[in-house]
Order: structure tokens, then C-alpha cells, then sequence
């Protein structure tokens, strides 16, 4: 399958070194998909307003749902090649030749082992917020199939910690269990990126935000800028740094609510 997606790639002179954006949503992937677009790096022909690539999220929704995370059965797969392909033709229309590319969607991390496989020369960069603030950036509950998984490793479940895994539910409690998703997002990205050696990169969204030159300074340095990234100038339209005192309110309830302590929502590893 990989030599196959090689030859794909090699066929429409497409770089075969994708960088993937992976993190818990709500956690500065925005900003940095932006900063990175400005660098000349092609983020996909069709992305929501938060720079989500829409084409490859039935892929990221298909491998989860059916083979994560055991994904030994995936070698077999008769439908992956066709879907993959398929994905990575729409979301790559109008792409330069020769022109670095990737995507960001924040659930890539769950088939990190699939992508390195089909794709030996992938990068990754892995943005980490403080979870403290995430735990109180709403999203979305384990409600299907599919987030019950990335939420808990698993589908089989209906409750957890006595809490249904429904809409209302999440809508009482949404801090419990941003918290868990939080927790479960980065471990799984973390352990399967750090088996990329140097292709894997952990940033902090705090860092980026307060020093957005020399984060990027590696990333960019990584592939060749397309065009003038305009570095010094504003940050992109829409892409502000959280703000200060919410993220201090955020941490204040977080503190209050025992979260910090039960899911330890600092994250460790990457440097600030």
C-alpha cells in the first residue's frame, strides 16, 4: 500500500513529506495552521473556518471507527487505497508543483500509525495547550461511535464515572470530560509521534503565542518557503492569542474543580 501511495504521489509530482497538525481541538491549531498556510505550506483546497481539512476527516473517521487502535488489520484493507487516494486528490486541487503541503485536523494523531506507515517521510507537529484551559473549551462529547473512541480507546461503552455518554450529559458536566479528552489526545498522539525520531515535534500554543518567530524558527527552516512568509507582520485575520485572563480563569476553575491534580493538565515533554 505504501509503494502504491508513493508511486500516486510521485505520478502528479506531489512531495511524498506531508506535515500533519495534530492536537486536542480548542487548543491554538488555528494560529498555527495560519502562520504556517502564510509560510507557503498547502493546507488542503476545502477547510472549515478553523482550517479543519474536510477531505481527510472521512479517512481519519473510517480508520478510527473501524480498526483503532489496533491497526494490524489495516495491510488488508481493500478499502483504504481507493478512500485515501480519493481524499488526498480533492483536498490537494490547485497545489503548486513541487509545493510543501500537509494538513491539519486535530484527531490525525489517533492514526498516526497508519499515516507513518503509508508514509515513511511524514512530519508531524503536535500542539499542546495548558488542559487547564481546554477543560473549559467546549466542544463535542462522546456521543458516537467514533468519539467514544477517541475519548476512551474504545466504543464499547455507555457510561463512564456514572455520567451517560450523551449530548446532555456532556452539556452538564463538559469540563469532566474535555478534561478526559484532553488527557487521552495527547497521550495517544505523544506515544505514537515520539516513535518518529526527529519527524515529530511537540510545540506549546502559550509559546507560540508569546513567541511566534522562534517556535516556528525550526519548522519553517524544515522545507523550503514557497513564497515570502511575511513573518513580521500581523498575526493572520481571526487568529489572536487566547486571551490572558480568561486562560487565568480558566486555570483558577480548573484548580477549584480538582481537574489539574486528577488529570494532569500541564503538559510535560515539550519545551516551553
Amino acid at each position: 500500500m505504501a509503494s502504491r501511495l508513493a508511486g500516486w504521489l510521485a505520478a502528479r509530482g506531489l512531495r511524498d513529506d506531508p506535515v500533519v497538525l495534530c492536537n486536542k481541538s480548542h487548543s491554538g491549531s488555528r494560529l498555527l495552521a495560519r502562520l504556517l498556510d502564510r509560510a507557503g505550506l498547502f493546507l488542503g483546497a476545502h477547510r472549515n473556518e478553523s482550517e479543519d481539512a474536510w477531505d481527510l476527516l472521512p479517512v481519519v473517521r473510517y480508520l478510527v471507527i473501524r480498526h483503532y487502535p489496533d491497526y494490524r488489520a489495516t495491510a488488508a484493507d481493500a478499502l483504504l487505497p481507493d478512500l485515501l487516494e480519493a481524499a488526498l486528490a480533492r483536498h490537494l486541487e490547485g497545489i503548486a508543483p513541487g509545493q510543501p503541503w500537509g494538513w491539519k485536523l486535530s484527531e490525525s494523531g489517533f492514526i498516526l500509525p497508519v499515516l507513518a506507515a503509508l508514509l515513511p517521510r511524514l512530519r508531524v507537529v503536535h500542539l499542546l495547550r495548558d488542559g487547564r484551559d481546554v477543560a473549559f473549551s467546549d466542544h463535542t462529547g462522546p456521543t458516537d461511535a467514533f468519539w467514544r473512541k477517541v475519548f476512551f480507546d474504545r466504543d464499547d461503552i455507555a457510561t463512564w464515572r456514572g455520567l451517560a455518554l450523551t449530548g446532555p450529559a456532556y452539556r452538564r458536566r463538559p469540563h469532566l470530560f474535555n478534561a478526559r479528552h484532553w488527557a487521552n489526545a495527547v497521550a495517544v498522539t505523544r506515544r505514537c509521534g515520539q516513535t518518529l525520531g526527529p519527524r515529530y515535534r511537540g510545540m506549546r500554543c502559550e509559546a507560540l503565542c508569546a513567541r511566534p518567530r522562534e517556535s516556528l524558527a525550526g519548522r519553517r527552516g524544515r522545507h523550503r518557503r514557497h513564497r515570502d512568509p511575511s513573518g513580521h507582520g500581523p498575526l493572520p485575520p481571526g487568529a489572536a492569542p487566547p486571551s490572558r485572563r480568561g486562560a487565568a480563569d480558566h486555570r483558577a476553575a480548573a484548580g477549584r474543580a480538582g481537574l489539574s491534580d486528577r488529570w494532569h493538565l500541564r503538559p510535560a515533554g515539550c519545551s516551553p
